[in-house]
């Protein structure tokens, strides 16, 4: 199976001639799959790219609140954008990805310019755990672990690995893109899909689990020191904050290299154990 990187994958989200305003269209390949879909990361990160196109200036993404409602299958896949509003400070655009017509992704973006405040709260600092040097290592396995995990480099350092019939619901892991080039917020909303579900490691057999809905925040701008040090390990904390009656709800937060908390996310998961 040849690798796309995701620099590339993102770049060849191409207008469509003759088509409506802010219509695009990107590439599935096999490689990014999660199971029988298109990564989660991957189709919103196509979202972002899409919507950055859209819109004027170069504010900074603040929120992105996701629908997956339902699978990207390998192939083509048609982007639709539209500015909702452009204010002072303030833009929102709206990214649809449909594949024959269907709505497979929904994402509102809110993008916002930096302002002087009095107001400061720090964001929590990252937990305890073993470095990156002596977490576990997490291997692509072909057949078992997602396409998609062929681009990063995980290495588990909180919590137990997927179907090992942990009681434990929270996990954290050293996670890196094997290839960071053009290191930007795409990359950010990447990483912060990577990490299966933290009740999944509850489970003792792989079982189905699909995320419904995802809402990322920003906590800070990506500074241009953290995108050079892209190619540094990142720490993922996740937690299951419960789950009942099929569904789970989870909090997870995204650690800079040199541990400044950066984003944040709040996810609706169906699962089928």
């Amino acid at each position: 199976m040849s690798l796309v990187p995701f620099l590339s994958t993102l770049q060849n989200l191409e207008p469509v001639g003759g088509g409506a305003p802010g219509a695009s269209r990107a590439q599935v390949t096999e490689d990014w799959l999660q199971g029988r879909s298109g990564f989660g990361g991957l189709m919103a990160a196509f979202a972002v790219t899409a919507m950055r196109r859209a819109q004027e200036g170069d504010r900074p993404l603040r929120a992105l609140v996701t629908s997956f409602v339902g699978p990207v299958a390998p192939g083509a896949v048609d982007v639709r954008t539209e500015v909702l509003r452009h204010g002072k400070s303030v833009s929102w655009v709206e990214a649809t990805l449909l594949q024959e017509g269907q709505v497979c992704t929904r994402c509102t973006g809110c993008f916002g310019a930096g302002r002087e405040s009095t107001i400061h709260v720090p964001p929590a600092r990252r937990p305890d755990c073993v470095g990156p040097e002596k977490a576990r290592l997490f291997p692509f396995m072909p057949g078992i672990t997602p396409n998609f995990l062929q681009h990063f480099e995980v290495r588990w350092a909180i919590g137990q690995m997927p179907m090992s019939g942990s009681k434990e619901s929270q996990m954290g892991a050293w996670v890196r893109f094997r290839d960071p080039a053009g290191f930007g917020e795409s990359h950010i909303v990447a990483l912060m899909d990577l990490l299966p579900p933290a009740v999944m490691q509850m489970q003792r057999e792989l079982k189905p689990i699909s995320s419904l809905t995802w809402h990322l925040e920003m906590l800070d701008e990506l500074s241009g020191e953290d995108a050079l040090d892209g190619a540094g390990w990142w720490f993922f904390h996740v937690a299951a904050q419960a789950s009942d009656r099929g569904y789970s709800q989870q909090s997870a937060t995204l650690y800079t290299p040199a541990g400044r908390a950066l984003a944040m996310s709040q996810q609706s998961i169906a699962v089928f154990a």
